[in-house]
């Protein structure tokens, strides 16, 4: 469980992944979004100063974008198949 009453700072990156195209940028958002959400809630998360930005420069590039991209869709299709 997060402890939401923890002491929460706000921390300016340096610079974060940018999309090489002009459409991307709301999924590079939500990949970005999805990769600190998912630094705040690990367990390896023990050095408490450790700055989320060095996961999300890892994480967030073309390629991952790419392959959300095909998640989100592959999804938006199985629940029109539901309905």
């Amino acid at each position: 469980m997060v402890n939401l009453d923890s002491d929460v700072k706000y921390q300016e990156g340096q610079s974060s992944p940018q999309q090489q195209n002009g459409y991307d940028c709301g999924l590079f958002v939500a990949a970005i979004a999805r990769t600190i959400c998912s630094w705040y809630t690990s367990s390896e998360r023990v050095n408490r100063e450790r700055i989320w930005i060095s996961d999300v420069k890892e994480q967030v590039t073309p390629t991952t974008v790419s392959k959300m991209r095909n998640e989100i869709l592959s999804l938006i299709k199985e629940l029109m198949s539901v309905s």
